[in-house]
């Protein structure tokens, strides 16, 4: 059983072109604040460097992932399974430590602001165009939607709501 393990990990590290990028923890941080307008005590570096790869590379990856197409199941595997799930890969299979945790993220009714649930997602970093952003992922559809405030809309899955983004851990 580990010898399969062990030769899947090494297929899905060799099936995708992935180039890994270096940045510190403190760069990390500074660019997520600027991005969500949080505080930096809101972000939770576990590292001191963070590696990355390309935007597409990451769309790639969650294209052949079977995450997203694994069924929902209230408590059992919700949406925090569905991120910690999403961590645990880029960590474990791609060596890629740029793939956070989003917790505290508030789901509000996109009209009137009411408080709806809570939920958990994702955010990472990757480069696009030369550029490096900050991004949201939504792992149960393999949303992507690029970071520029804590308020996230136009989620696939979550019509007529809105996303607050309140701490992240990477």
């Amino acid at each position: 059983g580990n010898n399969l393990i062990t030769k899947g990990v090494w297929f899905l590290q060799n099936a995708f072109s992935i180039k890994k990028k270096k940045t510190t923890g403190q760069y990390l941080k500074q660019l997520i604040a600027s991005k969500t307008k949080l505080p930096p005590s809101s972000i939770y570096l576990a590292d001191n460097d963070y590696y990355y790869t390309d935007l597409e590379i990451i769309k790639d990856i969650l294209k052949y992932d079977m995450i997203s197409e694994k069924e929902y199941e209230s408590e059992l595997f919700d949406c925090d399974d569905y991120s910690q799930t999403i961590y645990a890969i880029f960590r474990y299979v791609f060596e890629l430590n740029s793939m956070g945790t989003a917790r505290q993220v508030e789901i509000v009714d996109a009209l009137t602001g009411q408080h709806l649930n809570w939920h958990r997602s994702n955010i990472f970093i990757a480069e696009d165009a030369g550029v490096l952003k900050v991004f949201y992922l939504e792992p149960q559809n393999d949303f992507i939607q690029e970071i520029t405030s804590n308020e996230i809309t136009g989620i696939k899955g979550f019509e007529g709501k809105k996303m607050i983004l309140g701490s992240f851990d990477f």
